[in-house]
Formats: C-alpha cells, sequence, structure tokens
C-alpha cells in the first residue's frame, strides 16, 4: 500500500501529519479506545519510524439499513450522533505506538486490541487479501477534537484503512487545524470526553 501524495509534494512536506480514513464506526471505535490495533495490509514504507501525528478521518456512513442502524447505536452510546459526529470530517489524533506483523496466534491473542474475532486466515480470505501478511498498527495518545473539522474529502481511491497527505491548500489548512486544537487539549490536559475549558 502506498500513502495517497499530493500532486504538488509541498503539500506533504508541510503537512506536519499523515491521516487515515476510517469508516465512522471504527474512528470511534479507535478514539474512544474500545480498540488500540488498526489491522492493514502492505503498510505505507512512510509510517515505518513515523514519530508525528496520525489524524483521524471519519469517511461516509453506511448505506445498508442494518448496518446504518448498528453504527447510530454506537454513536448514541457514546453521546454523538450524525450532526456531532459527521461523515467525511476530521475527528481526531493518535500517535502510533509501534507497528508490527502479525502471525496467526498473535492475531488470535490480539482480538480485544483489533476486534476481530475470526482466525487470521478467515480474515484473510474476507477481504480479499488471501496469503498477503498482516500488520499492526498500535495506537496511543487517542483524543476526540471538541469539535470535527467537516467536509474534508480524502484523495478519490481512499477506501477504509487508507492513508493519505493533504491535496489542497484548504487541507493542508484543515491538517494544520487539528494538529493545532491536539495541542492545545494536551496542553489543557484535555481527556477523552472531556468538555471544552
Amino acid at each position: 500500500m502506498s500513502v495517497h501524495r499530493p500532486v504538488h509534494d509541498v503539500y506533504a512536506r508541510a503537512a506536519g501529519a499523515i491521516a487515515v480514513s476510517l469508516c465512522p464506526e471504527e474512528a470511534l471505535s479507535y478514539l474512544a479506545r474500545i480498540y488500540n490495533t488498526l489491522v492493514v495490509f502492505e503498510p505505507p514504507e512512510i509510517l515505518f519510524g513515523y514519530a508525528d501525528r496520525l489524524i483521524i478521518h471519519s469517511l461516509g456512513f453506511p448505506d445498508q439499513a442494518p448496518v446504518r442502524l448498528l453504527c447510530d447505536q454506537l454513536l448514541q452510546e457514546f453521546g454523538f450522533c450524525p450532526d456531532t459526529f459527521p461523515a467525511l470530517a476530521i475527528q481526531g489524533l493518535a500517535t502510533i505506538a509501534s507497528i508490527f506483523e502479525y502471525d496467526a496466534d498473535r492475531f488470535e491473542d490480539d482480538c480485544a486490541a483489533h476486534g476481530y474475532k475470526d482466525p487470521l486466515h478467515v480474515c484473510q480470505r474476507e477481504w480479499g487479501r488471501v496469503g498477503m501478511p498482516a500488520w499492526g498498527i498500535k495506537l496511543a495518545d487517542t483524543y476526540f477534537l471538541n469539535t470535527p473539522l467537516y467536509d474534508i474529502l480524502p484523495p478519490p481511491k481512499v477506501g477504509n484503512g487508507g492513508f493519505w497527505l493533504p491535496q489542497s491548500p484548504a487541507q493542508l489548512r484543515s491538517f494544520d487545524v487539528a494538529l493545532k486544537r491536539d495541542m492545545e487539549e494536551v496542553f489543557l490536559g484535555g481527556e477523552i470526553g472531556s468538555e471544552d475549558a
């Protein structure tokens, strides 16, 4: 997997962060610290040794009614709704604590960290990744932004679990705002669920 780089590399050099797009229920699950390990295939090389913040971006809500209902219920459990946890928005940030390759045993042992109950080979088959190594990206220091940054469209080919850099001056500004808000949260000692000071 390659990180989606902008047309003008100046945005990449100025970004100060990489974004990962996740479906809303997954974005919420990681930011709420229900799970702390993303499972990916072919993680982009830029992530190895990466020391800056990871921006958590939410994709669109599911179209299928049963899945949408479960998503809405999860939002409600944490006091959110589609207006307060919107689609296509920067929702929060995290730090990459470690990246490691899974074998079948470790994947099973790590179920509580990533949330997948099926064995690794079953997940690989369901995701169309048979024979491909799975990697865990352990997240730490996750924070919700007090106010999401709305209407942030990822690059066209970015799907769930896709990593990307800002593609335009407007996205670069949004990344910068998210990082500044993150620093304010750290400075104020903000925790998950904290209210505005």
